[in-house]
């Protein structure tokens, strides 16, 4: 078994309990505001969607730069249901309300650059480096 192998399995062991995660998060038990969602859940949302658009940038930059061999589309999946269950919930202040739209805006922004590298990618126009970078001057 090499290194890499178990740098993978722990990999995807960590993306699992994330997505078990995120999906105890989205379960919406109990009684709501007639807001929709509670207040405390909204918050954890957020909160939740602002980790994961930094952990998305992340990994696509890894995707691009060749050191992830798959992009993040499951990550992907997963903040864009919790970005709907932001958008659609009513907000129960002005406070929470200015921060669900700079959280909103900042994830379209990223949406946006996210399917700009990976149409670069595909198109061709953004190139992978792969392998050892080569020094442009050699020792004669």
């Amino acid at each position: 078994m090499a290194i890499g192998d178990d740098w993978k399995r722990k990999r995807e062991r960590e993306i699992e309990e994330e997505e078990e995660d995120v999906a105890k998060k989205l379960k919406i038990s109990g009684e709501t505001s007639p807001f929709g969602v509670p207040s405390e859940k909204l918050v954890a949302f957020v909160d939740r969607a602002d980790t994961l658009i930094d952990q998305l940038n992340n990994s696509y930059r890894m995707y691009v730069t060749g050191a992830e061999k798959l992009p993040p589309t499951e990550r992907r999946k997963i903040l864009d249901q919790i970005m709907v269950t932001v958008i659609y919930t009513g907000k129960p202040t002005q406070a929470m309300l200015f921060r669900c739209n700079s959280l909103v805006s900042r994830y379209n922004v990223h949406k946006e650059r996210w399917d700009r590298m990976i149409q670069g990618l595909e198109s061709g126009k953004i190139k992978r480096i792969t392998g050892p970078k080569k020094n442009a001057f050699r020792a004669a």
